[in-house]
Formats: structure tokens, C-alpha cells, sequence
């Protein structure tokens, strides 16, 4: 009687062991548990607080900008949150708001291009004109005397002619990304692949360095593949 009474309490051992074994290797194991999706898109890391520019206290959204490039007979033109009713269209019949071709602030962001490690700002307004083009226009912003002051502004061409895709920082450097084989703000803006507006099979980056007081091409332009968007690709931040 002992002797089975042993046993069965043995085997009631092993059990007992065998199921927490069973229950520690499910919680441990996370091998079949669904991965979460990565973002494509890291957040930028706020910078030191000493290479922070008082830039990011300016209110790009209400805001008086310069005309140029823009308005070629123009010399300013005032954003309020965010928007410029646009110059009246010459001979327009239709409505008040249809005659007019709005400016809007679409992307901000902000990081050193001249290479002195401190912040600069980089603004891009669109113009909202007839037919389907969407030019892009980038203001880079530095601060002079606790004001802002524009280092550059310049225009994009159009969609996969020349458009917009990125401007950033990298290295204490501009960078601009334009869609299109050989498209340069300070080039040939509008340079496409021949396959219309729609569908760009290239993107060309090109990289600036501040000195003597404007922004010099560094090295040769780099092509890259294109996914064949064609959109603009920046956060406003």
C-alpha cells in the first residue's frame, strides 16, 4: 500500500512540474506572436537645447512672406493661418473665390543647413493655380538679430517634372530631392523621365553648402529609383 501510494504521489509530482514547465514556456516564448508593423517614417530627434534656434518660435502660418519666387511684380505677400486668398486672375468671370489662385504653407521643418549648428527653417508653400500642375516653393529661414531673415527661396518644377519631394538637413548640409532625371532648383528644374507628370522613374538629390552667403552644389547629383508617386514626402513639423 505504501509503496503504491509512493508512486502515485510521484507521478502526481511529475505533473505538477511538467505543467508549470509547459505554462513558463508559453509565457517566455513570443516567437508566434504577431510582429508590430515598423514605421517607415523615424521621428526626428529633438536637438540639444544649445542647437536650438529661436527660428522655431516664428509663426510660419501668419506670416509675410517675400514674392519672390512666386510673384515676379510682387514684393510680399501675407499667410494667415496658413493661406494667401492669391492674386486676382486678369478677365476672370466667375466667382470671387474662383478668380483668385491661393498660396498655402503645406510642410515645415527645421535643422542646421549652413553648417554652424544651429537650427535653420525650411518652409515649402504650394500655389493652387488652374489645370492639374502643383508647383512647390521652399523658403529656407535663418535668424539674424533675433529676426528671421531668408537665406534662399526658390521654385520646384511640377508633379514627376521637377517636383517637390524632399528638403532637409543632413551633415550641416541642404539637401533637395526633386523628382525626375537631372532636375535642380538651380538647373534644369523642370527635367522629367518622358513618362509625363504622373509617373516619375527617377529622383534626383541634390546637396548644398552655405558659403560666402548662399548655397553651393556639393559633388554631382545623385539619381535614385522612384516608386513612381510623385507626392510630396515631408511631415509639418
Amino acid at each position: 500500500m505504501k509503496s503504491k501510494t509512493a508512486i502515485a504521489g510521484a507521478l502526481l509530482v511529475v505533473a505538477i512540474l511538467g505543467s508549470c514547465l509547459q505554462r513558463h514556456r508559453r509565457i517566455d516564448s513570443k516567437e508566434d506572436l504577431p510582429a508590430k508593423p515598423i514605421s517607415s517614417i523615424e521621428p526626428t530627434p529633438t536637438p540639444p537645447e544649445k542647437l536650438r534656434s529661436p527660428i522655431r518660435a516664428i509663426d510660419f502660418a501668419n506670416y509675410s512672406y517675400s514674392g519672390s519666387p512666386i510673384y515676379s511684380d510682387r514684393k510680399k505677400f501675407d499667410l494667415k493661418d496658413g493661406t494667401y486668398e492669391g492674386l486676382l486672375i486678369p478677365d476672370c468671370k466667375g466667382s470671387t473665390a474662383d478668380c483668385h489662385e491661393p498660396v498655402s504653407l503645406v510642410a515645415q521643418t527645421y535643422g542646421d543647413v549652413t553648417g554652424d549648428g544651429v537650427e535653420e527653417a525650411m518652409v515649402v508653400l504650394t500655389e493652387s493655380i488652374r489645370g492639374s500642375s502643383i508647383p512647390y516653393y521652399i523658403y529656407v529661414f535663418g535668424i539674424e538679430k533675433e529676426r528671421p531673415k531668408v537665406l534662399w527661396a526658390g521654385a520646384t518644377g511640377d508633379r514627376a517634372e521637377g517636383g517637390l519631394r524632399k528638403v532637409y538637413s543632413e551633415n550641416g548640409e541642404l539637401v533637395i530631392e526633386l523628382y525626375g532625371n537631372g532636375a535642380r532648383v538651380n538647373g534644369d528644374a523642370f527635367a522629367g523621365d518622358g513618362n509625363g507628370a504622373c509617373c516619375p522613374s527617377s529622383i534626383t538629390r541634390t546637396r548644398y553648402r552655405w558659403k560666402e552667403n548662399r548655397f553651393v552644389q556639393q559633388g554631382k547629383s545623385e539619381i535614385l529609383p522612384s516608386n513612381g508617386g510623385g507626392d510630396l514626402e515631408m511631415e509639418y513639423r
